[in-house]
């Protein structure tokens, strides 16, 4: 019974330490570097003078003091010359980020009459107010195809589901496909 006792205490006097193991910022990686949310100024500054340039360049943290508190934001661009690729954009106030963004999809051509179009048709499908949403995705296998489904689930009931096809094989040269249905 005592070594239960020991070990329960053991246990409880570990657990602080697991939790804040799982507790890490979230955070992205630019140019190969590490940033999260709540890292300092100074330290973002540092990091991003290593694998980017940032547009508009980046202010001293005694510029920053002479201003009146705002929130700072700079794109962040690959150092490449060659390149202006958008990599992603940073948040800062008072000295620590509040926000970061990056593209997930780089390689796909944003312009794309088709890929807006779509797009603009599953923003007019949302809800006008705000509201919460499940979100489930799963794999689905049939015997010409296969589709992954991404499915929006509102408290009134109503459902949008995107299904991303690949068939297996396809007398014209598009095997992909994407449709957007609207489930009651």
């Amino acid at each position: 019974m005592r070594k239960l006792y020991f070990g329960l205490a053991l246990c409880l006097l570990q657990a602080p330490t697991l939790w804040s193991q799982e507790q890490k910022p979230a955070g992205f990686y630019f140019g190969g570097k590490e940033f999260h949310l709540e890292m300092s100024y100074a330290d973002a500054m540092n990091r991003l003078s290593d694998c980017c340039t940032l547009s508009p360049p980046a202010r001293t943290i005694k510029e920053d003091s002479d201003t009146p508190p705002r929130e700072t934001s700079y794109f962040i661009l690959s150092k490449d010359k060659s390149s202006q690729e958008v990599l992603g954009a940073i948040w800062f106030r008072n000295h620590r980020i509040t926000s970061m963004t990056r593209y997930l999809a780089r390689d796909v051509d944003s312009y794309d009459d088709n890929l807006v179009a779509f797009i603009r048709e599953l923003k007019r499908s949302l809800p006008e107010e705000t509201t919460t949403a499940i979100v489930t995705v799963r794999h689905e296998q049939v015997s010409n195809a296969e589709s992954d489904i991404v499915t929006l689930s509102f408290p009134s009931g109503r459902k949008l589901k995107i299904r991303i096809i690949t068939l297996d094989s396809s007398a014209n040269l598009k095997r992909d496909s994407v449709t957007l249905e609207e489930i009651y």
